[in-house]
């Protein structure tokens, strides 16, 4: 064989191999972040562990944000594992900054801006169990 041809065999295997690797299905967080918020400790039905907020700004004259939630579980060493992220989809036309409280367990505070009426108002995230949860008072 001669050395071209092995090494192309060898790309085409290592080409194989990388896509037959499994992928992580979390969806994609954008590179615009904007926002990071990980509890200390975070309790829901059947879930014991840390919760995160991602929050990046997208858009130009109407910005939005989008919003990914994550559930951890804590290691002794290391970082903390991710067992599940999701993306909040409910978020509507809203600008979300961190509120004063911030993360507290399982809830989040957002001072929120809408993007078009420039109305104001607090929100709340409030986590579940893995692949849950809710806005309290309305979206």
């Amino acid at each position: 064989m001669s050395r071209r041809a092995g090494a192309a065999l060898a790309g085409m295997a290592l080409a194989a191999a990388a896509g037959a690797a499994p992928r992580d299905a979390a969806p994609e967080v954008s590179t615009r972040v904007s926002t990071v918020l990980t509890s200390a400790h975070c309790e829901a039905p059947g879930f014991a562990g840390l919760c995160r907020v991602i929050v990046a700004d997208e858009g130009f004259e109407h910005v939005q944000s989008r919003v990914w939630i994550e559930w951890l579980s804590p290691r002794e060493r290391g970082a903390p594992v991710r067992l599940r992220r999701m993306a909040v989809h409910d978020v509507g036309s809203w600008v979300l900054a961190p509120a004063p409280r911030g993360i507290d367990g399982r809830r989040v505070h957002f001072d929120a801006t809408h993007t078009y009426s420039m109305e104001r108002r607090a929100r709340v995230l409030e986590f579940g169990p893995p692949g849950h949860y809710r806005w309290i008072g309305g979206p």
